[in-house]
């Protein structure tokens, strides 16, 4: 059984403090090229199924995780030339039924990826220590959300494949599982 908390994961896209990185990401009118960072968000909702299936000693099952859908995905806003931090964790898991003993699906729904600029020299702050400095992070600012639904398939039969179950902590996340089933 795994806490929501227990999948978090973040990654940071320094663009303003990596010149090199930049290169990579901008297109010909000097914005950033959203269809570039697709494919990052969908590497993290992969990351984040992957943490979920792990077991207590942090080694993950062998497993197909792959991404069924990208169910929403709302940019706010243009995304500037700044460092950004993308985040996100398991929200539901959804069971999938035909009938009671027949498990067709077995979905992931990660609910809520963040992509959120950081303010100027707040990642030379947190890159050096493991420790992550939350105040200097709860300054960031939303730019995009984005929800996705992952599948596990066992490698082998090609079936659903069991994983961790999702330990509710509070009301808040019981509501959102009732609302998934």
């Amino acid at each position: 059984m795994k806490k929501v908390t227990d999948s978090y994961v973040e990654e940071f896209l320094p663009f303003k403090s990596d010149p090199d990185l930049l290169e990579d990401y901008i297109s010909s009118d000097g914005a950033i090229r959203v269809g570039k960072i697709f494919p990052d968000l969908d590497l993290l909702a992969t990351i984040i199924a992957f943490k979920h299936c792990e077991n207590e000693h942090g080694n993950s099952s062998p497993l197909t995780i792959v991404t069924a859908s990208v169910d929403r995905l709302d940019l706010i806003k243009p995304i500037p030339i700044v460092d950004i931090r993308l985040s996100g964790n398991l929200k539901e898991l959804v069971i999938d039924y035909i009938m009671i003993k027949y498990i067709i699906n077995i979905k992931f729904n990660i609910v809520l990826i963040k992509m959120e600029y950081l303010q100027e020299g707040v990642l030379k702050n947190i890159q050096p220590t493991p420790e992550v400095d939350r105040d200097a992070l709860s300054m960031c600012k939303t730019i995009l959300n984005a929800r996705f639904t992952m599948v596990a398939r066992d490698p082998f039969t090609g079936k659903a494949a069991q994983v961790n179950t999702l330990q509710l902590e509070n009301e808040h996340q019981r509501k959102l599982f009732q609302l998934g089933e």
